[in-house]
């Protein structure tokens, strides 16, 4: 009795454990309802996981399967499922705040069957302007990359994976210039995001050297944003230069000495700003050996370069050049010269030249002036000059007092000249004397003499109305 007991359990175990015909699940499938969902947002999407047999084409029940997707991403509910008759079975994948692919997986819990299905999530509404660049100095005339980026108040990127948002940009004008444009020579565009939200255009500043402004409206509700570009003057492509003195010819005294300014324009008339110049130098003296020199120089932002030259103490001619880094074919020369400060030679002038009588007026005075000058006609001070009165005539009229040189030399000053007061004669006023006339004149002979240099001038003075002209210059130099 026990063991046809026995016997019994035994058998009915083994049909439990392998029921005659069952299936086994050998294929997994899973799908979502929605193409897109939207971050943030409380819409589930229904995912569906459907387990078969292939070789009989079988939807099997009953069967356990585990669910699971990046928290990141969102939930999924429940975690576990069990298949209908229908070999299926339902939960819900609810997004979170992050963009991107959700990818969820469907797995048997041996481990034996795995499926994955990308959930595609959008990003929330557009809310701010993330981030911008540009190059800030532009080349005046070439383009400028200009890049936005956006992203939603989760701060996930706006991008082109669902619908692609528009950004529109605007060129602004600048005085005195025609303003940039956008590819195609257009004035706006609307340009769309890309895949990591940027919205990207090339932008041509204007070629007038200046500040351009690009007007950027993103979608609503953003805040639309001016953001400036300079443009700035290219590679060289005239120069100028100007010499002070513009004789280029200085003294060589060891102090005096010469300004150079260039100034470098692009092709567009503007000024060149932070460009290199080569300023080479070739002093040549007599008797010596050239002497070279050269420097590399920046242009300020007037496109400018300023250098003096010298002081020297010996006599020499140099040449100078100029030349920029950036196009070797834009060059200036200037040949500048240091002279002897040795004076060789004297000058004499007369204020006024012709003047009153003392009898007329008895300050009246002539301001004798004697200039020493160098082989450039540059003043020399420190040389004595003498004067002295020649010759006179006042011939048939009577004075009663003879002219007179107030000091008989005097040392050149710093303008190189030696001055000396002449006063006239004096005529009677005795109308009852013989040689009285109301028309007298006088003239004399004064000279000037410095080493083996003498120079003559004649003055004159008269007790009558006339014309009486004095001069005077500012610098003597």
């Amino acid at each position: 009795m026990k063991t046809w007991t026995y016997a019994c359990l035994i058998i009915g175990v083994l049909f439990f454990v392998i029921p005659t015909g069952a299936a086994i699940p050998d294929t997994i499938e899973l799908s979502t309802d929605t193409p897109w969902l939207t971050a943030g947002s409380k819409d589930p999407a229904t995912i569906t996981v459907r387990v078969s047999n292939s070789t009989e084409n079988t939807p099997l029940p009953g069967v356990t399967v585990d669910l699971r997707v990046e928290s990141t991403y969102g939930t999924i509910s429940p975690a576990r499922v069990v298949t209908d008759g229908a070999g299926r079975a339902t939960a819900l994948f609810t997004p979170g705040t992050k963009s991107g692919n959700a990818a969820i997986t469907a797995m048997i819990p041996d481990g034996s069957l795995v499926a994955s299905v990308d959930q595609p999530i959008d990003h929330a509404v557009p809310r701010v302007i993330a981030n911008w660049w540009c190059s800030q100095d532009v080349i005046a005339g070439e383009k400028a990359r200009v890049i936005v980026w956006l992203e939603d108040e989760y701060g996930n990127p706006v991008d082109n994976r669902n619908i692609a948002e528009k950004v529109r940009f605007a060129a602004g004008m600048i005085e005195g210039g025609t303003g940039g444009v956008f590819d195609g020579g257009k004035d706006s565009v609307s340009v769309e995001v890309d895949e990591n939200g940027c919205a990207i255009v090339e932008f041509r500043v204007d070629t007038v050297a200046g500040e351009n402004l690009i007007f950027i409206q993103p979608p609503e509700p953003i805040e639309g944003l001016c953001i400036p570009i300079t443009g700035v003057g290219g590679v060289p492509s005239t120069i100028t230069q100007a010499v002070v003195p513009a004789s280029g010819s200085v003294p060589a005294d060891g102090k005096t000495m010469i300004s150079l300014t260039y100034t470098l324009f692009d092709r567009y008339g503007n000024p060149s700003v932070g460009q290199d110049l080569w300023v080479n130098a070739t002093m040549k003296r007599p008797g010596q050996q050239d002497k070279r020199e050269s420097r590399l120089l920046v242009s300020n932002s007037d496109g400018q370069v300023k250098i003096t030259y010298g002081p020297e103490d010996s006599i020499g001619r140099a040449t100078i050049t100029a030349t920029t880094a950036a196009n070797s074919s834009v060059s200036v020369s200037q040949e500048v010269e240091f002279t002897s400060t040795e004076p060789v030679n004297m000058l004499l002038s007369a204020s006024p030249q012709t003047m009153p009588s003392r009898d007329v007026n008895d300050g009246s005075v002539s301001h004798l002036r004697a200039k020493v000058i160098d082989e450039r006609g540059n003043p020399v001070g420190g040389e004595r000059v003498s004067f002295e009165i020649i010759s006179v005539n006042c011939a048939p009229y009577v004075q009663t007092r003879e002219p007179e040189l107030v000091t008989t030399w005097a040392y050149t000053d710093g303008n190189g000249s030696a001055i000396v007061d002449f006063r006239p004669g004096m005529f009677t006023t005795d109308r009852s004397e013989e040689g009285w006339s109301d028309t007298a004149t006088g003239t004399a002979v004064v000279r000037a003499t410095w080493e083996n240099v003498t120079r003559d001038i004649v003055l004159a003075w008269k007790n009558y109305p006339y014309l009486s002209v004095e001069t005077e210059v500012s610098p003597e130099t």
